[in-house]
Order: structure tokens, then C-alpha cells, then sequence
């Protein structure tokens, strides 16, 4: 779009791309798990389940979730918030395809945050009771047909716990982000910068490394 392929070169997109900046915050506030949004309920679901479950996977979880919030965070800012005197060398307008494919991404966003009810009981709750009566799955799977047990999933949505659980990793992941902006990059994220190139080959040698080390987690 504008030819540049670093986001420490970038800035000022805000209001140049007012529809992919304001797609991209929703997009970030969304994977924060920001209520109203549709990475609330999934998030939400999760920490209920973790919280009393396995408080070490809880605990690893809500880590991932303030170094995911503050990466994004960062980004978001350099590329469309930070000022940036200097004009691009070219700049693309967005194709109404792209328009229409990020607004409507958007409108989803909100619609499944503000009334998840409809995806928690269509698809949740079938993909729990299939996780949950894996034997019955399988039997039906083989034979053709069965009946899985139901699973009831519910989610308090304005539980205390949840909406301090998102207050806190928002703050977190924001003052991460401030905080990375104003310092000399550590030395193991400029290794890792040199592993991961940003190329897609890296993106699916690093999704089949974390697919394998997920399954010999499970397998152990």
C-alpha cells in the first residue's frame, strides 16, 4: 500500500486509511477480548473454565493475552496513530472489495460480542459435548449417524471477574506497549526478527512447529 515494509518507518495512516484504521483498532480491541466484541465471549468462556480448572494454564493464558494486547497495541500505534511528517513514496487506495470485506468483518465483530448467545449454543456447546463424548463421536462418525450427549455451555456476561479479568490485561498490554516504545529492542526479539522474517514460509514453518509441540504436550 504505501511501500513501506517496516512498521518503525510507518505512522500517520490514521488519516489517510480512516476505514482500515478504524477496522484494524476493532480488530485489536476484539483480540483483547474488549466487551462488545466478539473476543469477549470466547475469551470469556475460556477464563471461566481455566480460572478454576488448571490455574496454571489460566495463568499462561492471561500472560499470552497482555504480550498479544501489547504487540498489537504497538503496531496499531506506528502504523496509524504516530505522527509522520514525511509523505510515502507511493500510497494505494483501498479497492471497495477490501472496503466492503472490512466493514463487514466489523459489523460481525460487533454482532457476535453484543449477542453471542446464538454461536455459544450452535456452535460451543456442540463442539464441547464432541470433545466431551469423544466415544460417542467417533461411533457416530463410523456408523454414520449417533447422538451426542448435550453439553450445557452458558456464559455470565457481565460477570465482575470477567470484565476485571479484561480490564486488567488491556491495562497491561497498553503499558507493556508504552513501555517497549521507549526502550532499545532487547536483544532476543532482534534474534528472533532474524529467525522470523515476516515471510510466509516463516508463518507456516512456525504453525507446524507449534502444531507439533502442541500435540507431543498433549501426548506426554
Amino acid at each position: 500500500m504505501t511501500g513501506e515494509t517496516e512498521l518503525s518507518k510507518m505512522g500517520g495512516l490514521a488519516r489517510r486509511q480512516p476505514v482500515l484504521a478504524v477496522a484494524f483498532t476493532i480488530g485489536v480491541a476484539g483480540i483483547a477480548g474488549v466487551p462488545l466484541l466478539s473476543g469477549y465471549p470466547s475469551l470469556a468462556l475460556i477464563h471461566e473454565a481455566t480460572r478454576q480448572a488448571d490455574p496454571a494454564a489460566y495463568a499462561v493464558g492471561l500472560l499470552a493475552q497482555v504480550i498479544t494486547i501489547a504487540a498489537l497495541a504497538r503496531a496499531a500505534y506506528l502504523v496509524f496513530y504516530r505522527h509522520r511528517s514525511a509523505r510515502y513514496e507511493r500510497f494505494d487506495r483501498l479497492h471497495p472489495g477490501m472496503t466492503a470485506a472490512m466493514s463487514l468483518l466489523g459489523v460481525a465483530s460487533v454482532a457476535l460480542g453484543v449477542a453471542p448467545s446464538w454461536v455459544i449454543g450452535h456452535i460451543a456447546a456442540p463442539a464441547a459435548a464432541s470433545l466431551l463424548h469423544a466415544g460417542a463421536y467417533a461411533h457416530g462418525v463410523l456408523a454414520g449417524s449417533g447422538r451426542i450427549p448435550s453439553v450445557h455451555v452458558s456464559l455470565d456476561y457481565l460477570s465482575a471477574e470477567n470484565l476485571l479479568t479484561v480490564a486488567a490485561t488491556v491495562a497491561l498490554g497498553i503499558a507493556l506497549a508504552a513501555a517497549y516504545l521507549r526502550i532499545n529492542e532487547p536483544a532476543p526479539i532482534t534474534l528472533l526478527r532474524r529467525i522470523h522474517t515476516g515471510s510466509v514460509n516463516d508463518y507456516a514453518a512456525f504453525a507446524v512447529l507449534g502444531v507439533v509441540c502442541a500435540l507431543a504436550v498433549l501426548a506426554s
